[in-house]
């Protein structure tokens, strides 16, 4: 979500790079076959990329998962190196195997659930419009974590169904 920024020091911590813009982020758990929100980590400032926030996150989205479940990271995940994380097949320079780019086509139809979810959490204004706020950067942080809870609690409760795994 994107903030206004009131000073200096703040705005550099706020800052990331790949979005070009001051925000907050948050890391979010999403069940494949439901679509159901199942973690959500604290807010974090914009600097923070996903590898840093999992490395303090990491039990909060493990202790939801049962012995054969992973974590399905997205791009940015690549990166971590942990046994339960998986990730698309990439080949620098070099074609994908059929059996790797079924995996890929498997891995998208997980994906999609995933970002839908999301997309249903930013359709509420209060997580899509700049966030406005007079204060320190951790109660900043605190009012976007309390928003994005409320938003996906409900959006696990009332939206329409979302495309499901079988």
């Amino acid at each position: 979500i994107r903030i206004y920024r009131q000073n200096k020091l703040f705005e550099q911590s706020t800052f990331s790079g790949k979005k070009n813009k001051h925000t907050f982020t948050k890391l979010i758990a999403v069940a494949p076959k439901t679509g159901r929100v199942i973690a959500i980590s604290e807010s974090y400032n914009g600097a923070h990329n996903d590898a840093g926030m999992y490395s303090a996150e990491h039990r909060r989205f493990e202790e939801h998962l049962e012995s054969d479940e992973f974590i399905g990271g997205d791009p940015a995940f690549s990166g971590i190196r942990h046994p339960r994380i998986v990730n698309l097949k990439k080949q620098r320079g070099k074609e994908l195997t059929t059996a790797e780019e079924e995996y890929n086509n498997d891995w998208a139809s997980v994906r999609i659930v995933v970002e839908n979810t999301i997309s249903q959490i930013k359709n509420w204004n209060i997580c899509r419009n700049t966030l406005h706020y007079v204060g320190l950067p951790s109660e900043g942080r605190d009012i976007h974590h309390k928003l994005w809870v409320v938003a996906s609690v409900f959006v696990n409760k009332f939206s329409l169904p979302r495309k499901i795994l079988n």
